[in-house]
């Protein structure tokens, strides 16, 4: 869980990387896993835009070398995760949203 003071985790809690694959194009696969739950948790569209460049942002950040970012939902690439962003694509990162 986050550490530092005005941090939150962008998932739930239970929600794990189940998976992290870097191909030498630079697209980041993150496989984020929910035991006993087949869907991402619902989420209204501004919560839904945190949780996911919360982790496009931090992996790009992070990986020099990752220039987008896929998100894969139990080892699936779903069309959205909460019905407002489409997750079929990677993403790339969106810095305006970090906090400085």
């Amino acid at each position: 869980g986050p550490s530092g003071a005005g941090l939150a985790c962008p998932l739930p809690q239970g929600v794990e990387v189940g998976a992290v694959e870097l191909t030498p194009e630079g697209t980041a696969y993150l496989d984020l896993r929910w035991a006993q739950h087949d869907d991402p948790p619902p989420a209204g569209s501004d919560a839904e835009m945190q949780a996911i460049y919360s982790l496009v942002d931090s992996i790009a950040l992070n990986v020099p070398e990752a220039q987008r970012v896929a998100l894969l939902w139990n080892g699936t690439q779903r069309v959205t995760f909460s019905g407002h962003l489409d997750t079929s694509r990677p993403f790339l990162p969106d810095r305006s949203l970090v906090a400085h």
